[in-house]
């Protein structure tokens, strides 16, 4: 265990309560991301992580798959696709993390920052993993109390059929 291990889990649950309220105040995503960069820089080894990304559409469902670290250094393509797909119509988005390795705050935020994007559109967002070393970030940092994690994608698809249902029954004003 690093000598850094508790700061870390006390400061990756600070910045997931920041993630957090980032659902009420855009501005605040901004900030989480800063100092996960800052973070970062700090305690990163020399080398860049690397991921991949595949995304589809399935009618008005997108879906990201994360291949390697979803972080702070490849975050910003996976903000893209994300864009990409909310543009093309896709108002409910599923982030595959299943073949990730890793995800930080950086990542999160990007996934905090598109589950708005898609309630925007009348959708949400849905988390795939299996991983323990991913659930468990996502449940130090808080953020699987808003996306909580489904362990495949058909469990995802229903998820979402469920939530279309239910906002179909909403009274309209």
């Amino acid at each position: 265990m690093s000598e850094h291990a508790y700061d870390d889990a006390a400061w990756f649950a600070e910045t997931g309560e920041q993630l957090t309220a980032a659902l009420v105040d855009p501005l605040a995503v901004e900030d989480a991301l800063l100092a996960v960069r800052e973070r970062a820089s700090e305690v990163l080894p020399g080398g860049r992580p690397q991921a991949e990304f595949t995304s589809r559409r399935i009618g008005d469902i997108g879906i990201l798959t994360v291949h390697g670290d979803f972080g702070n250094y490849t975050a910003m393509r996976a903000r893209e696709l994300f864009v990409e797909l909310t543009g093309a119509g896709c108002a409910y988005l599923v982030v595959d993390l299943r073949q990730g390795t890793t995800i930080d705050d950086t990542g999160m935020g990007v996934m905090i920052g598109s589950l708005k994007r898609a309630r925007n559109n009348g959708g949400t967002l849905m988390v795939v993993s299996t991983d323990a070393r991913v659930l468990k970030q996502l449940r130090v940092t808080g953020i699987d109390r808003v996306l909580k994690p489904l362990g495949s994608l058909a469990a995802a698809v229903v998820a979402i059929e469920e939530a279309r249902s239910a906002s179909a029954e909403e009274p309209q004003i």
